[in-house]
């Protein structure tokens, strides 16, 4: 459990498995976008520039709205919020093949493969990879928390068990026959010699100590009861 959680954690992982995923998605691009038979240098260019593109509103998206948005719980605003950001950065994805490109890189010729709606299209298709990513290793912590919070509960449940056990223990050790036996014949010679204030003070003692004695049988009974009735539960659901 921990080990996992610091796999999940570990922020030097989590930067490795970003940059293992843009490197597969650079060379899927890299052979979709080459010319010849292999690709050259401008091809490698235009590649990594178009994912210079791709990169603002997927972290945008990682970064800012899925994280404002879960903490404010208000996921209504997501859609329009990612469709004007995947807009926007389609729009500069565009302009900039085929226009700005010649005036940035002069020695360069670039010409936009994509149109502006298929572009986007790939946008959207990236944030929703990354977002089911992000959202996969939420659920997988959460429910590791889940699983380790039932472990607690159990070993609680377990606990006080045996601290149950041990009082009933230490009030039977105490309640023996001839620990009972003495008691009685001390509340009875009490009375006999006319001491009946003390007399009664020890048969409401004594009163008290069997009843805690009880208490704590049938504690012990139910909780008993209980324990069997989940198993057989849980023995049902699992034949089924």
């Amino acid at each position: 459990m921990h080990i996992t959680q610091y796999r999940i954690n570990n922020p030097w992982l989590r930067i490795l498995q970003h940059l293992i995923f843009w490197m597969l998605s650079f060379y899927v691009f890299l052979y979709l976008f080459k010319l010849g038979n292999k690709p050259q240098e401008i091809d490698y260019i235009y590649t990594a520039l178009f994912h210079l593109s791709i990169l603002p509103p997927v972290y945008i998206n990682l970064l800012l709205l899925l994280p404002l948005l879960k903490k404010r719980n208000n996921w209504a605003w997501y859609p329009p919020l990612v469709l004007f950001i995947i807009a926007v950065f389609s729009w500069i994805n565009l302009g900039f093949f085929s226009k700005w490109s010649n005036t940035v890189l002069p020695d360069y010729f670039f010409i936009a493969y994509l149109s502006l709606l298929q572009v986007a299209m790939v946008f959207i298709v990236y944030v929703i990879i990354t977002s089911l990513l992000k959202l996969s290793k939420s659920w997988f912590l959460v429910g590791e928390m889940q699983k380790k919070l039932l472990e607690a509960g159990k070993l609680k449940l377990q606990h006080e068990k045996e601290l149950i056990e041990l009082e009933a223990r230490a009030l039977r050790a105490q309640m023996n026959p001839h620990f009972i036996f003495n008691a009685l014949n001390s509340i009875q010679e009490l009375y006999t010699i006319g001491d009946k204030k003390t007399a009664n003070e020890q048969m409401a003692n004594f009163a008290t100590l069997t009843r805690k004695i009880l208490d704590v049988s049938g504690k012990q009974k139910r909780r008993n009861s209980r324990n069997g009735s989940a198993t057989k539960s849980s023995f049902s659901r699992n034949g089924k």
